[in-house]
């Protein structure tokens, strides 16, 4: 630290002595290298700018050419599925739907024509043929209303008993109409195998006058009695 501090003390500042000038072309030259340094490191700047610039154009050039060819096919997909699915078949569907509709609507409107023009039938009375007048001095023929067939009692084998018919059978329930219109207790009625609630009560009031209860129900015995030879016949109504 002495001879520094002896240097120091041997500086003495002229302001009028010149400057060296090899001093001076020292810093001159150090200047001009500087500024080349610079001035080479901001052209190598505004080439890589230059260059990031196209990276960046190109990449973008491409996502819209990817996106455009998505946007189209997405499109493309949209008019594939219009014209699967165009108005033609949109109207086909709806017509085959209404069709449909119609069809089941009309199979129950004819289910319950059937019903009630059979529950009509069953309900009218016989018609009966009231006594023709003679037209120009000759006598006209009376038609007769068809009469229902008798019941056949089933027969069966000695030492056998007849098994029990079951109401839900149409042949069962065909027979057993048909032997309570012979005994006279299901009048008006034409027997068709339906058991409703006319053969009901016509069962009802069999079983009541003869002695087998109140109820409508079917058994073995309400059968046997009502097949037998020694059956009730219908009382007849007092007037």
């Amino acid at each position: 630290m002495g001879w520094q501090q002896a240097l120091v003390a041997r500086f003495v500042f002229n302001p009028n002595e010149p400057i060296n000038p090899r001093d001076l072309s020292a810093l001159k030259a150090k200047i001009a290298s500087r500024k080349s340094e610079l001035e080479g490191k901001i052209r190598a700047a505004v080439a890589s700018l230059q260059q990031a610039s196209n990276l960046s154009l190109e990449q973008r050039r491409k996502f819209a050419e990817v996106a455009n060819r998505t946007f189209v096919a997405a499109k493309q997909a949209e008019l594939n599925e219009q014209a699967a699915t165009g108005p033609v078949q949109k109207a086909s569907k709806v017509i085959s739907i209404c069709c449909a509709c119609f069809a089941a609507l009309g199979l129950v409107m004819n289910q319950s024509g059937v019903n009630q023009s059979n529950s009509e039938y069953n309900t009218k009375p016989p018609v009966q043929a009231s006594p023709s007048k003679p037209l120009n001095g000759q006598p006209v023929t009376r038609q007769q209303t068809p009469s229902p067939p008798k019941a056949q009692i089933p027969q069966m084998p000695s030492g056998q008993s007849m098994p029990t018919l079951n109401l839900s059978y149409r042949n069962d329930a065909l027979q057993i109409q048909r032997r309570l219109i012979e005994l006279g207790f299901l009048k008006g009625f034409f027997p068709d195998g339906n058991w409703g609630q006319m053969s009901q009560q016509a069962l009802i009031e069999f079983k009541k006058q003869a002695g087998l209860g109140s109820g409508g129900n079917w058994d073995s015995t309400t059968q046997r009695v009502l097949f037998s030879d020694q059956a009730v016949h219908a009382k007849a109504a007092p007037r």
